[in-house]
């Protein structure tokens, strides 16, 4: 695709996605350490970390955005749900399988137990980093059912009530999962996809042009409204953990699905769509943008070797924390980067992340 034809918005979102993932991945611990609780660093990396909790949810509304109006038939649809998403999947989840082989404490007792765990984790992907790609594989299956419901004008006010109804089952089976004991009830290889259904779908409204996304007070509100909220639960949820307090709805705002994060995410996506970005074309917004979703999928293991291999563990290392977060970081984003950027380079291979 040509600068010309490219849409910067949409560039945007991807490189910002990819960023609150590398974030959540490498600072997110010192917001979650007791230790560290109510400290400076707590109270300066928990805004980063509040905002980055809406990086998959913006991940997934720009896939509905750029997919779900697409007409292709349900042949095509499969090729490429194959190819783009069931492909990367199925090549990491055995890039897993062998790391925790190599991980596994064996001994002559339990050679079963690696495979019984490994055979848990396929029927809970939340326990992987690749769970999204699980949920992206049922939500694209779909598509030829979306494309219907999104394809005629007249369908408008039906697409949106089911849009809304996806909402609603969302936040609320999120909601009460906790008093009754059962979080994560949605999240298994399953049925992970349903709470995430509003968020593709939405995205196709606002591609539409169904729906008014561009009320920027709106959206700014629900930015603000959303932000204020999550940082308020993650304080709570931490000053009851140091406390020793226990309370039904512990880390509500620690999930994808709670209601202020909706909120964020949905103001977020409504603004990097809609505002003008033009001064932000460039050249590396497009390669960034293009090498995100392999970036996303590389920098899992690089945090995983960084710890399990190389040392480069805050508790071992006994680094000034602010240098230790800021190396974290940028060691982290800058090879997943070099790595993509290469592994792009070779034919048919690059299809392993994205293409």
């Amino acid at each position: 695709m040509s600068m010309r034809e490219r849409s910067v918005n949409v560039d945007a979102i991807r490189v910002v996605a990819m960023m609150m993932v590398i974030f959540l991945h490498t600072i997110l611990n010192f917001t979650i350490r007791t230790d560290f609780f109510a400290t400076k660093l707590w109270f300066l990396l928990e805004p980063v970390v509040a905002l980055s909790k809406t990086c998959v949810l913006l991940f997934f509304m720009l896939s509905g955005y750029l997919v779900i109006t697409k007409h292709r038939s349900i042949r095509q649809n499969l090729n490429k749900t194959l190819i783009k998403i069931v492909l990367p999947l199925s090549f990491f989840t055995l890039v897993n399988i062998t790391y925790a082989w190599f991980k596994f404490p064996f001994n002559d007792d339990n050679f079963s137990q690696f495979f019984f765990e490994q055979a848990k984790r396929m029927a809970t992907y939340p326990s992987s980093s690749m769970w999204f790609l699980v949920v992206l594989t049922f939500l694209y299956l779909l598509n030829p059912l979306w494309q219907l419901l999104l394809d005629k004008k007249e369908e408008s006010r039906l697409a949106r009530t089911l849009t809304t109804g996806a909402l609603t089952f969302s936040l609320v089976v999120t909601f009460l999962e906790y008093p009754a004991g059962k979080t994560g009830l949605m999240f298994s290889t399953g049925t992970a996809w349903l709470g995430y259904v509003f968020f593709y779908l939405y995205g196709g409204l606002i591609k539409n042009k169904w729906i008014n996304y561009s009320n920027q007070k709106i959206n700014w509100l629900l930015v603000a409204f959303g932000f204020i909220f999550t940082v308020l639960g993650d304080f709570l949820t931490m000053w009851q953990k140091t406390n020793q307090i226990t309370f039904a709805w512990n880390d509500y705002t620690g999930n994808y699905l709670s209601i202020p994060v909706t909120m964020m995410a949905v103001g977020i996506f409504n603004l990097l769509i809609s505002i003008d970005l033009s001064q932000l074309k460039s050249k590396a917004l497009v390669h960034l943008a293009d090498w995100s979703f392999g970036i996303y999928l590389i920098h899992t293991y690089i945090v995983a070797l960084f710890t399990d291999y190389l040392g480069f563990d805050f508790n071992k290392l006994g680094m000034n924390v602010y240098v230790y977060n800021i190396l974290n970081v940028l060691l982290v984003l800058g090879i997943s980067t070099i790595i993509t950027f290469f592994w792009k380079k070779i034919p048919k291979v690059k299809l392993l992340i994205g293409g």
